[in-house]
């Protein structure tokens, strides 16, 4: 198993612990000196964490190394155990499909504030990198006996957004699956959920590029473009 996948196993069984234990992540992160969001930034990191840190949250929380790295969401999620091919094939699939549903308006999605099924919260489970970023939305809607979840967190500072794309089975137990991360789709998935919010991100984005040109500060291309 490759490291960036044992990150993202460890980062969602502390997710699902905390929630369990009702301990928010970033009280965990101010009680053990964590910076703010290192414990999302893990699942986005091509290295394993310090260990003497992962000791630190397995003492903190009172579990084994085990349950902090045992992949229990295979028994409860649909994807199936094939090769890296075939995983791809099926997160495209579940994409195009809420694309398709969403442009032709057969999927309404409800945004943030709307009421959520009980036992879920996601500003505990999904938003953790609150110092990162000083926006945060989401868009969730009813697929098969799940719910997707679209994550927007933005920086209106620095211009850098995260986006992500989970499917919550909450049916079973509430456990939580990353289907795409940081994928431009999600942002044209975006502008067919909420076209206000993309609007206003796409000229956000616009306004800081123009300032940063003036400035000859240099920036990457636009991550967003014209739908």
């Amino acid at each position: 198993m490759d490291t960036t996948l044992l990150n993202e196993i460890l980062v969602n069984n502390i997710r699902k612990i905390c929630k369990n234990k009702k301990v928010p992540i970033s009280q965990l992160e101010i009680d053990l000196g964590f910076s703010p969001g290192l414990i999302s930034r893990w699942s986005r990191t091509k290295t394993s964490p310090a260990f003497d840190k992962i000791v630190a949250v397995m003492e903190y929380l009172g579990v084994t190394y085990e349950e902090l790295t045992s992949n229990d969401k295979a028994k409860t999620v649909n994807f199936p155990s094939g090769s890296r091919n075939q995983k791809q094939s099926l997160q495209n699939n579940i994409y195009e499909t809420l694309l398709k549903n969403t442009k032709d308006g057969n999927m309404m999605w409800n945004s943030t504030g709307d009421k959520l099924p009980e036992n879920i919260s996601l500003t505990d489970d999904l938003f953790t990198d609150w110092y990162q970023y000083d926006m945060h939305k989401y868009y969730f809607t009813l697929f098969k006996q799940s719910i997707m979840v679209l994550i927007i967190e933005y920086n209106t500072r620095t211009c850098y957004m995260y986006n992500a794309l989970y499917t919550i089975h909450y049916q079973l137990d509430g456990s939580t699956e990353l289907v795409l991360e940081q994928d431009r789709r999600l942002t044209d998935l975006l502008h067919y959920i909420d076209a206000d919010d993309y609007h206003d991100l796409c000229e956000h984005y616009k306004k800081y590029f123009s300032q940063s040109y003036v400035n000859h500060d240099y920036t990457n291309e636009s991550k967003f473009k014209k739908i």
